[in-house]
C-alpha cells in the first residue's frame, strides 16, 4: 500500500510533458496509474470492511450520472466522470485502509513534496534552467503548470510541517521552522492572493482544533468562542490581502455574477458535468471581456467550487456535495488536526480558485478527505468474496479503459501543439494534417477543430472557405459560443459574399463580447458600404471608444463626414493624428477644411500630408491633386 500511495503522491505533482499543448495533462494519466496500483494493494487485503459513512461519497457520482443523462454536452462530461470514478474510489480506499497510519501518510506527503518544492526554489534562483515552465513572468508554478495551483499545493503542506516534530522524533522544531519559512517564501513567490486568504483560514482551523479537547464541531464552536473570533479575524485578514490587487477580485465577482445567472437557468440538474466553459459565454457579463486583454480568453471554471457544483449539477447536486463535506468534517479528531486543517485550506483556496479540477489538488482532496474518515466509529459492511471478485475484475478494466482514453487525449494534445507551431510558421499543409490527427485521437478537441478551420481559411481563402465554415459549424455543435468562433465565421462568410449571414454572426459575437473592436469595426464597414450610415456610425463609435487605434478614429471621421457632421469629423481626424501623424489622416482633415472654405487649415494639413508622402517612391495622386487645387484657389482669390 505504501509504495503505491507514495508513487501517486510523488508522480502526479511532478509529471509534465512539454510536447503536448496542455503539458500538465499527463498528471491525469499518472493519477489513473497511481489509483490502479493503490486499488491492487487495497483489494489484496484478506478482509475488507467499508464504513457506511464513506459510502456517502457515491451520492456525488450518482447525481452526476443523473445530470449527465439530461445534458446537452455529454462529450465534455466523460473526462469529468472518469475522474469522479477514480477519486471516489481513492476516497473509499483511504477511508477504509489499515496499512498506512496517519503518521506514515504525513511523512509520505512531506517526502513526495521535496522535489516539487526544490524545483520551485530552482525557478526562483535559477530561472534560466526552468524557462520552459515559467509562463507567468516571475510567478513560480514549479511543476504544477499554474502558480495558483502550486500555491494550493503549498497550502496543504504547512499543517504537516507544523505537526512533524511531534510525530517524528528525528525531526526537530528548528527544522520545521526552516521548512515553514521556505514554504511561505515559495507561497509568496507564487503571487497568489487567494492562497494567503486560504492560509489564514487554514491556520485559524489549526489553532481552534489545537486548543480544543472536543470531538464535535458544534462543541468546539460552543466552548471556544474566543478562538472562533480569532479565526474569523484571520479570515478577514486574508480577505484584505486578497483585496490588495483589486483586478483579480473584480474578475471573479463578474464570473460569479454570470454563474448565478447560469444556475438560475438550470436550477435542478444543472448544465451537466464538464459543461461550464461551453455554456457560460451566454451568461458572461460584458465587463469580463472589457477587462480581458485577450478576447479569446476562455472562462473554464467559475473560480468557486460550490458555484461550479451548482452550475453543472444543479442546486440538488450542490446539496449532495455539501452533505458529503458535512459527513467528512463533522467529526473532529485533534490528532488529525493537520489533515483537517490541510483539507479546509484546500477547500478555502478553491472558493476563489479552480485547482481542485486538476490532478494534484483533486488527488490530495480525495486522500485528505478519506483519511479524515478513516478509523471513525460507526457501522461498516464486510465486502463479500463475490463482491471482491467482481471488483477485482471490473475496476482494473474500467481503469485501463480510462487510461486508454487519457492516452488518446494526450496524443491529440501533442499533435495540436505541433500543428499550432506549423501554423505560426505558415506551413499550412503540414499544420492541417496534424490538426486532423489531433481530431482522430480526440474528436472532442475543440481547439483543434477551431484552429483547423482557421488553417483552412488562412492557407487559401478563396478555395478553402467552404471547408473552413463546415469545420466551424462542427465546432459550434460541440461548443456553441467557443471564444472567437462567431467572429471567425462572420469574417469568412463576409469574404464569401454571404453578407446577411455574416451580419448575424457578428451580432452573436457582440452579444457574447460587446467590446470586441474588430467585430464592431468590420460590422460598421459593412453598414457603411450598404449606405446605412447611422448604424455604421453607431458601431464605429463603439469600436473607437477608449481605443488607441488611429484607423478607427479615421474611419469614424469618414462616416461623420458622409453624414455631414463636420465638427465631429474634424474632432475624429484630429484624434487619429494625435495618435499617429499619418498622411491619410492629414489629407482627410485637409479635405474637410477645404469643403468649409477654411483654406488656411486645409493648406496646413494637405501640405503636411504631401510632406510625409514626398518620402515615398510613388507619390499619391490624390494628395498632389489637392495641393494643385489649393494653389489654384489661392491664385483665384488673389485676383
Amino acid at each position: 500500500m505504501r509504495p503505491a500511495l507514495f508513487f501517486m503522491l510523488l508522480s502526479v505533482p511532478l509529471a509534465i510533458w512539454q510536447d503536448s499543448y496542455n503539458f500538465t495533462y499527463i498528471k491525469e494519466i499518472m493519477l489513473s496509474t497511481g489509483f490502479l496500483l493503490l486499488f491492487i494493494a487495497f483489494i489484496r487485503s484478506k478482509e475488507i470492511q467499508i464504513s457506511t459513512e464513506s459510502m456517502h461519497i457515491f451520492i456525488i457520482p450518482a447525481w452526476m450520472m443523473l445530470s449527465f443523462s439530461f445534458s446537452s454536452y455529454r462529450g465534455a462530461a466523460i473526462p469529468v466522470m472518469c475522474a469522479a470514478f477514480m477519486l471516489s474510489l481513492i476516497f473509499i480506499i483511504m477511508a477504509n485502509q489499515n496499512a498506512v497510519s496517519k503518521e506514515r501518510l504525513s511523512l509520505l506527503i512531506l517526502l513526495s513534496a521535496l522535489p516539487v518544492a526544490a524545483i520551485g526554489l530552482g525557478q526562483v534562483f535559477l530561472p534560466g534552467m526552468f524557462s520552459g515552465l515559467l509562463a507567468f513572468n516571475r510567478r513560480i508554478p514549479s511543476t504544477l503548470g499554474n502558480p495558483n495551483f502550486f500555491a494550493a499545493y503549498l497550502i496543504v503542506l504547512i499543517p504537516f510541517i507544523l505537526t512533524a516534530p511531534g510525530k517524528f522524533t528525528r525531526v526537530k522544531p528548528a527544522y520545521a521552522v526552516v521548512a515553514v519559512v521556505l514554504v511561505l517564501f515559495l507561497l509568496y513567490k507564487t503571487g497568489s492572493k487567494g492562497a494567503f486568504a486560504a492560509l489564514a483560514c487554514e491556520m485559524a482551523v489549526f489553532a481552534v482544533i489545537t486548543r480544543s479537547k472536543h470531538a464535535d464541531m458544534r462543541d468546539i464552536i460552543r466552548n471556544n468562542a474566543f478562538p472562533v473570533i480569532i479565526a474569523a479575524a484571520a479570515v478577514i485578514a486574508g480577505v484584505i490581502m486578497l483585496l490588495h490587487n483589486i483586478d483579480p477580485l473584480k474578475f471573479r465577482v463578474n464570473v460569479w455574477a454570470g454563474t448565478i445567472k447560469l444556475i438560475a437557468a438550470n436550477p435542478v440538474l444543472g448544465s451537466g458535468p464538464g459543461s461550464f466553459s461551453f455554456i457560460f459565454p451566454a451568461f458572461r457579463p460584458g465587463e469580463i471581456m472589457k477587462q480581458s486583454y485577450m478576447h479569446s480568453y476562455e472562462v473554464s471554471y467559475p473560480e468557486n467550487f460550490l458555484l461550479q457544483a451548482a452550475a453543472e449539477y444543479g442546486i440538488s447536486g450542490l446539496a449532495a456535495i455539501v452533505f458529503v463535506l458535512f459527513t467528512i468534517l463533522r467529526g473532529v479528531e485533534p490528532e488529525k488536526k493537520d489533515f483537517y486543517a490541510a483539507f479546509c485550506g484546500l477547500l478555502a483556496v478553491n472558493l476563489v480558485g479552480v485547482d481542485i479540477n486538476f490532478g494534484t489538488s483533486a488527488m490530495l482532496s480525495a486522500v485528505l478527505a478519506g483519511t479524515l474518515l478513516n478509523g471513525r466509529k460507526g457501522g461498516s459492511i464486510v465486502m463479500s468474496p463475490l463482491w471482491k471478485k467482481a471488483m477485482i475484475i471490473t475496476v482494473p478494466v474500467i481503469s485501463v479503459l480510462i487510461m486508454v482514453l487519457q492516452f488518446k487525449v494526450q496524443l491529440s494534445d501533442i499533435y495540436l501543439k505541433r500543428a499550432i507551431a506549423m501554423s505560426e510558421a505558415k506551413q499550412w499543409q503540414a499544420s492541417i494534417e496534424n490538426y486532423k490527427k489531433a481530431l482522430i485521437y480526440n474528436a472532442g478537441n475543440v481547439p483543434a477543430g477551431y484552429f483547423l478551420a482557421s488553417a483552412y481559411y488562412d492557407s487559401d481563402p478563396e478555395t478553402n472557405a467552404p471547408a473552413a465554415i463546415a469545420k466551424l459549424e462542427e465546432v459550434e455543435r460541440l461548443a456553441p459560443d467557443y471564444v472567437l468562433l462567431h467572429y471567425k465565421k462572420a469574417v469568412i462568410l463576409n469574404s464569401m459574399g454571404r453578407q446577411t449571414e455574416a451580419i448575424a454572426e457578428y451580432g452573436k459575437m457582440l452579444k457574447i463580447d460587446p467590446y470586441l473592436k474588430p467585430a464592431l469595426a468590420e460590422l460598421a464597414y459593412i453598414y457603411y458600404k450598404n449606405g446605412d450610415l447611422a448604424l455604421a456610425g453607431e458601431y464605429m463609435e463603439r469600436a473607437a471608444e477608449k481605443s488607441n487605434d488611429p484607423a478607427l478614429y479615421n474611419n469614424l471621421g469618414n462616416i461623420y463626414f458622409m453624414q455631414k457632421r463636420v465638427d465631429e469629423a474634424v474632432a475624429a481626424y484630429k484624434k487619429a493624428i494625435e495618435i499617429k501623424p499619418d498622411k491619410d489622416y492629414y489629407y482627410n482633415l485637409g479635405c474637410v477644411y477645404f469643403t468649409l472654405n477654411d483654406i488656411i487649415n486645409a493648406k496646413t494639413n494637405i501640405y503636411k500630408a504631401a510632406e510625409i508622402d514626398s518620402k515615398n517612391r510613388v507619390k499619391e495622386a490624390k494628395i498632389e491633386n489637392m495641393v494643385r487645387l489649393i494653389k489654384q484657389y489661392e491664385r483665384v482669390t488673389r485676383r
